[in-house]
């Protein structure tokens, strides 16, 4: 945002009617009084009204003008909440009781109709962030600016006067100067300038955040749809302790009877048979059970996804509106996992009406959970040392939106607050994000529709979680309030770092994608991926050997979206380890908004000389019940990939402890990528995915589920490379969660030689894997 000087008011001006009065709230400095002063010496009817008594007036309106009382917040640092509360409260009160009057009067032949919001904030709506009063006052933009669009013909402002202006009449002249002018809708005055605020283009900041896996994040919003993806960015790039504030229950497992189930059709008659045991129940009773289990499953989900990233994460049920029990979680979190060092406060609710039939209760119920929420968690946060305070604002506080005056006065009082609290706090970044409208989230298919009719773009779930992370990156001198749409532009990482690989991948250009698709995106396999990481790590490292991988993670899955994808590969510089060289890398893909989000990582490990493998023999526990299932028919009923990957030929051992099976070993680089410029594989691809396939087998058999690999904690390398023939592939269970599998795998040659040891495999278990894995081999 932009704040610029200027002293020209708008030439054209607001015509009233002369049987009509301009209406005037008193305050306790008397500008009120001096303002009505002021129209009567321009022949206008006018006359002060009471915000405590609405109904004292004798003649329809032509005009409104809500002045706050004055709060000496300089002197307190806890904002007034309760009072300010009060003036919005009673602001839109006046403004719903006389709208309808200032709609007719703007429709008079003769006539037209004027509505102002007044604050004292500092002159300039906080952007300049010398001395903030009042804060909270500052939502009273959201209302005028909201009523600008539903009464489009009401000349509409909101004006900023300076606190430390004490010049009522002069103030007074300059105020009716302005609200009897058209032009733009937020002004600010101060004693010898005025203020006009424009947007401002700029490109996302560079840095890195200032959080490590040690910290607690606390992020309310809950753990479903925009607030999940962002908790599970911030934990891709930071891991930590994440710690998720919703109004659902806690998360419990699915009953039994629920968890092989992911056809819609076939949860609603388990619902019936099971939950409401035969009894006759309405289709509303059964669709709200329904969406119930759904939401219990996707939290679990959600969770499950941040821990994938290494991160730890916890839920708490709670009504952030509530001051003491918000005060008791965030004690329970502190003694629990420690102080807190980022909040993230997503929390939010919608109850799209008019102003002029919008109740008081609904105003009241999205009001709060914005701003009492923020008001709550400030409070219980008052003695952590936050190094981050992240407020999601929307753009409906920046421009207004028809239908949501009390969404745009919250967050623009979220928005000053802001501006206040990063003022207060030297140590600590506060961003408010008014955020453009997301697929996803409160963007129901309603509300989809009536954005897409507009030609309004929403923000993917992917992009608007990476562009907090963009955000939060940035250094102390970036602006507070920051706005972000669809149309957002970061500056491409390629331009500013070097990258060992960068090439396109696409069904043509890397083949093995015809036969690996989930649902109906074909997906890179994490096997090829950590290829490309092996091979981008050895660039110009002669004399060195590839011996492994340590940290393997798969942050998100890299799926072919549209025809082509740019990748990028990059490692970072060698480190000595011991007796080995680290190279640190991440694999990168490019949005459509031009900018990376990185997919995988992991440090592959380098030697001079590879060291002799460990023996080992297979255990007879894993070989002591044979699989009763056919090759040919798990790759029809359970595997999901196609014939280039499918590699397994006999499974020699399967127990509760393990399967063992003998895979294919031999595939050529162009069978699965054309156009990445590598002489010979340092891993085996194929024989890796065989791995992974062999650890979906063992799960389903076990389990009724599939899995998909997300971690391994260490593989090492004891060959140059793989045998061309067959290889023994052993895939050791260690533990099975309900939502988790972890495992190893042994890699043996023909010779009864380990080829390699992957320790510490992680794969994630969903049952709504199971439909994706269906489709993907349906159109194989």
């Amino acid at each position: 945002m932009s704040v610029v000087k200027s002293r020209l008011v708008s030439d054209k001006k607001v015509s009233l009617s002369s049987d009509r009065v301009v209406y005037v709230t008193e305050d306790n400095l008397y500008l009120g009084k001096a303002i009505v002063t002021e129209l009567k010496l321009r022949r206008i009817e006018a006359g002060l009204i009471s915000l405590d008594n609405l109904q004292k007036r004798q003649h329809p309106a032509s005009g409104l003008i809500i002045l706050p009382q004055i709060n000496p917040s300089n002197k307190n640092s806890d904002y007034f909440w309760d009072k300010e509360r009060e003036f919005l409260l009673k602001a839109f009160e006046l403004s719903k009781e006389i709208g309808q009057e200032l709609i007719e009067s703007s429709n008079l032949d003769k006539g037209g109709a004027i509505l102002a919001g007044l604050s004292r904030i500092d002159g300039t709506l906080g952007f300049i962030r010398n001395k903030i009063s009042n804060p909270v006052q500052g939502g009273i933009a959201g209302l005028i600016k909201t009523a600008s669009l539903e009464w489009d013909k009401v000349c509409c402002h909101a004006i900023d006067i300076d606190p430390a202006w004490n010049d009522n009449e002069t103030i007074a002249k300059a105020v009716v100067d302005e609200i009897f002018s058209y032009g733009p809708i937020e002004i600010g005055l101060t004693s010898d300038s005025r203020y006009i605020f424009e947007l401002e283009n700029a490109p996302f900041p560079k840095g890195q955040i200032n959080l490590n896996k040690e910290d607690v994040i606390v992020i309310t919003g809950g753990a479903r749809g925009v607030t999940a993806e962002c908790a599970y960015a911030l934990a891709s790039c930071v891991q930590g302790t994440i710690v998720l504030l919703g109004r659902s229950p806690a998360p419990t497992p699915d009953p039994s009877w629920l968890q092989n189930l992911t056809v819609d059709a076939e949860i609603k008659k388990a619902i019936l048979v099971n939950h409401f045991a035969g009894q006759p129940v309405s289709p509303v009773q059964l669709e709200k059970e329904y969406k119930q289990y759904i939401a219990n499953r996707e939290v679990n989900k959600n969770i499950e996804k941040i821990k994938s990233t290494g991160a730890k994460a916890f839920y708490f049920s709670v009504d952030v509106t509530n001051e003491e029990n918000i005060k008791k979680i965030i004690s329970d979190i502190i003694n629990q996992y420690g102080q807190i060092k980022c909040l993230v406060h997503g929390a939010g609710v919608l109850e799209d009406k008019f102003i002029l039939d919008k109740t008081l209760d609904q105003f009241k119920k999205v009001f709060d959970t914005k701003v009492y929420g923020l008001k709550n968690l400030l409070r219980a946060l008052s003695n952590q040392p936050l190094s981050y305070i992240v407020l999601f604002s929307s753009v409906t506080a920046r421009h207004g939106n028809k239908g949501q005056v009390d969404y745009a006065v919250a967050n623009e009082v979220l928005n000053k607050v802001a501006q206040s609290e990063a003022l207060k706090r030297k140590s600590c970044k506060v961003i408010s994000i008014n955020w453009g409208p997301w697929d996803g989230g409160m963007v129901n298919s309603s509300l989809k529709k009536e954005f897409e009719k507009n030609n309004i773009k929403l923000i993917s779930m992917e992009d608007g979680a990476n562009a907090m992370v963009a955000e939060m990156s940035g250094d102390f001198s970036e602006p507070v309030e920051v706005v972000i749409g669809a149309t957002m532009q970061i500056e491409k990482e390629k331009k500013r770092e070097k990258n060992n690989f960068e090439f396109e991948i696409s069904l043509d250009l890397c083949p093995v994608l015809k036969a690996h698709k989930l649902g109906d995106k074909p997906v890179v396999p994490f096997a090829l991926i950590m290829e490309w990481i092996a091979n981008s790590a050895m660039v110009n490292k002669s004399g060195l050997i590839f011996h492994g991988i340590d940290g393997m993670r798969l942050l998100n899955g890299i799926k072919l979206e549209n025809k082509k994808e740019n990748i990028a590969v990059i490692a970072a510089r060698t480190e000595k380890e011991g007796a080995f060289f680290k190279v640190a890398t991440e694999v990168k893909k490019e949005t459509k908004n031009g900018y990376w989000v990185i997919h995988a990582k992991g440090g592959v490990i380098l030697t001079n000389t590879l060291p002799f493998a460990p023996a080992y023999s297979l255990s007879d526990d894993i070989a002591e019940t044979p699989y009763q299932r056919t090759i040919a028919d798990a790759y029809e009923k359970v595997l999901f990939h196609g014939k280039l990957l499918q590699c397994i030929k006999e499974v020699i051992g399967f127990s509760i402890k393990g399967m063992a099976v003998k895979t294919l070993s031999h595939s050529t680089i162009n069978e699965w990528i054309t156009n990445l410029d590598i002489d010979k594989w340092l891993l085996n691809p194929l024989v890796l995915d065989c791995a992974f396939q062999t650890a979906i087998l063992w799960c389903y058999e076990n389990t009724g589920k599939v899995c998909l690999p997300t971690y391994f904690e260490s593989y090492r390398q004891y060959k140059n490379s793989f045998p061309e023939d067959e290889v023994i592939c052993v895939f050791e269970v260690k533990d099975l969660k309900e939502h988790k599998l972890i495992g190893d795998f042994i890699f043996i040659d023909s010779d009864k030689s380990v080829i390699g040891i992957m320790s510490g495999y992680e794969a994630i278990i969903d049952s709504s894997l199971m439909d994706a894995f269906n489709k993907g081999r349906s159109i194989l």
